[in-house]
């Protein structure tokens, strides 16, 4: 059971400083999560980072990538013949160095995104 839910709260990790829902179990952080849902904050934090691919679709890039603050690489594809994206999470294992490449550049792109 959670003692407390913090919801909006500015949230400082590796990745950066964001507002966050915090859910808060005993002395412990239970879980957080961004305040616009995983998924959509990710999105949107990987194209303003200009984490995108220069191939593109119908004026859409085709690839979007994004670091949770948890360190996990996340892709997003875009849908053939549509404007719809389906993200999933870059494995350690089978997609070893693409995973790499995006945590490198995430982070370098999060130290110029951070002073502006």
């Amino acid at each position: 059971m959670l003692d407390l839910i913090i919801r909006g709260g500015q949230v400082v990790t590796p990745m950066g400083v964001g507002e966050w829902d915090v859910a808060v179990q005993g002395e412990r952080i239970a879980a957080a999560a961004g305040a616009l849902g995983d998924e959509a904050g990710l999105f949107q934090a990987g194209i303003e980072r200009g984490m995108v691919s220069a191939y593109q679709s119908n004026g859409l890039p085709k690839y979007v990538w994004a670091v949770d603050s948890y360190g996990q690489a996340y892709e997003s594809k875009l849908s053939k013949g549509t404007s719809d994206y389906h993200g999933y999470r870059l494995s350690e294992f089978q997609d070893r160095y693409m995973r790499s490449q995006v945590i490198n550049e995430w982070g370098s792109r999060s130290q110029v995104w951070r002073s502006n």
